[in-house]
């Protein structure tokens, strides 16, 4: 059993594995990311290595990668101990990693982010073609785009990756990056491709399509590590999976011999809920409204169309809609993020229509935001400072003597946040960065719902987290909603919407095409009004 239409690995109990961990530690100032893991991987399977968010997994890819180096154990490769001391180590072992956060050069083509580092791929400067390289030695070099181009066309036609090598990056969607990543990879002649998180910013279209590239390479003979915590996709991608938690190999198993609630408890070390029992919704007044919304996305075109929605202060709207069809404007101008070229905005009882971020601030709007690295947070900064964002200038931390800021109380602040939402961290004087994705995401959550919010707009808040993290999100919500908020809760996951809305809402091109309680909701036609299409079509 296994993987449906993929052709399994031959048996290997008698061969040896293509990589041995073997008594892997690692620890960091206060934390111990690595404890004595040991497993295997064998040629040609889908390996997942399943966790929480910080029980270690991409820690332990990235000692593999040669970013970070044990302090105990061994790595070994076709039964041989190697030494990994960089990504060129890696490399030249016939091992690649796409990370959850690509490492693209935005202004620069696909087939040019491909070749970066490979000096293969550079020739003496003849004077041809508008790219140069000056090295370190003072010659002038020149990318041979012809060349690089022509075997990331091959390489793609090889695999069924669709990209055009001459489109620049930063005209691409996420899932198009996260091919040229792919292919970065690829290029480079390797036999273990990890994948990181490959799914965390991906819509479902966008999953299907990877999981196509998946099959494709191991049909080639890749072996696969898939770093993951979704149960449903480790359950139909992975030959079997090792869990980790809190550092530690909780056992490895063949994923048909075991079912996604039995994974969640190997993954928590409990019972997971994945539907939460809640009160019914008592919705009150208006706590938002919005009307004749129009607004343009990055690319100048029109995202929304005069749209139209009230939220209640006690009740959770969910927003569905296939990805493009103006949620995540829809939600920069229900936060204040961006301001709308027509239509008004009115918060609490106060109209907000072109007003500053600021003023939304204050007038009790909380915004968890689609990318929460990009612009949920200060990532090269501290837990204090991003804790106190959005409150720094409020009298609860001057000094004693009235002459700035009392840092103790800031510090105090964030470590109560941290407390409160269950933020697994060393100290608060951490970065941002350093946090795993779904760390951050209850950290941003947390600095966004002490302020005791009126109105909570929430975009894709679970996209990247853990099922524990979910399940916790997923209270923090109701109780929120108990409390009186009005909450926008965006999401193209659509068995989530039902499980956490009070009342759906249907976007497509930029209008509410459908509305409807959720006591009512009809998933199949929910799926019609999302493709434009109506249950009577």
């Amino acid at each position: 059993m296994g993987r449906v239409g993929v052709t399994q690995p031959e048996d290997t109990s008698e061969s040896t594995p293509l990589i041995e961990f073997d008594g892997i530690h690692k620890e960091f100032p206060g934390v111990v990311a690595n404890d004595q893991v040991s497993f295997s991987v064998e040629r040609g399977e889908v390996h997942g290595l399943l966790g929480e968010n910080g029980a270690g997994k991409s820690t332990l890819m990235k000692t593999m990668y040669g970013l970070y180096h044990q302090d105990e154990g061994q790595i070994k490769l076709d039964g041989e101990p190697v030494e990994i001391d960089s990504p060129q180590d890696a490399i030249e072992h016939g091992i690649g990693m796409v990370h959850q956060h690509f490492k693209l050069v935005q202004s620069l083509t696909v087939a040019e982010n491909i070749i970066l580092g490979l000096r293969e791929s550079y020739e003496r400067f003849d004077g041809s073609g508008p790219l140069s390289v000056l090295n370190r030695l003072g010659r002038i070099f020149t990318i041979d785009r012809t060349r690089s181009q022509k075997r990331t066309e091959e390489i793609a036609d090889r695999y069924g990756i669709e990209i055009d090598p001459t489109d620049e990056v930063w005209q691409l969607d996420v899932g198009e990056q996260q091919r040229v990543e792919l292919l970065k990879a690829l290029y480079r002649d390797i036999d273990l491709l990890i994948l990181d998180e490959p799914t965390a910013v991906l819509t479902p279209t966008q999953v299907d399509r990877l999981f196509e590239t998946v099959e494709s390479l191991t049909e080639q003979g890749m072996t696969i590590i898939f770093i993951t915590h979704k149960l449903e996709e480790a359950k139909s991608i992975t030959d079997r999976v090792t869990v980790l938690r809190d550092g530690s190999v909780v056992g490895t198993v063949e994923t048909a011999d075991v079912t996604t609630d039995e994974m969640a408890e190997m993954m928590v070390g409990r019972e997971v809920l994945f539907e939460l029992d809640r009160k019914p919704a008592r919705p009150g007044d208006p706590v938002c409204t919005a009307q004749g919304l129009r607004a343009t996305n990055a690319r100048d075109v029109e995202a929304l169309s005069g749209l139209d929605l009230t939220v209640r202060s006690g009740e959770i709207v969910g927003v569905a809609g296939v990805s493009g069809n103006g949620q995540l404007e829809l939600s920069e101008c229900l936060a204040g993020v961006r301001e709308p070229e027509e239509g008004t905005i009115t918060v609490a009882g106060t109209e907000l229509t072109g007003e500053s971020t600021k003023t939304f601030i204050e007038n009790g709007v909380a915004y968890v935001p689609e990318d929460r690295l990009k612009h949920g947070c200060a990532p090269e900064q501290t837990l204090t400072y991003n804790g106190i964002l959005k409150v720094y200038d409020t009298d609860d931390f001057d000094d004693s003597i009235g002459l700035g800021m009392d840092y103790g109380k800031a510090r105090a602040y964030a470590e109560d946040i941290v407390d409160r939402f269950d933020v697994r961290v060393p100290n608060v004087d951490t970065k941002l960065k350093d946090l795993s994705g779904g760390n951050l995401q209850k950290f941003i959550l947390g600095r966004e719902l002490t302020r005791e919010p009126n109105l909570i707009v929430a975009n894709q808040p679970t996209r990247g987290v853990d099922v524990g993290a979910i399940e916790f999100i997923h209270e923090i919500m109701f109780d929120q909603r108990d409390d009186g908020a009005g909450i926008v809760y965006v999401s193209e996951d659509l068995d989530e919407l039902i499980n956490v809305s009070d009342r759906l809402v249907v976007m497509y091109e930029g209008e509410i095409v459908h509305s409807t309680p959720n006591e009512n909701v009809d998933p199949e036609e929910l799926g019609y009004y999302m493709t434009g299409a109506t249950a009577d079509e």
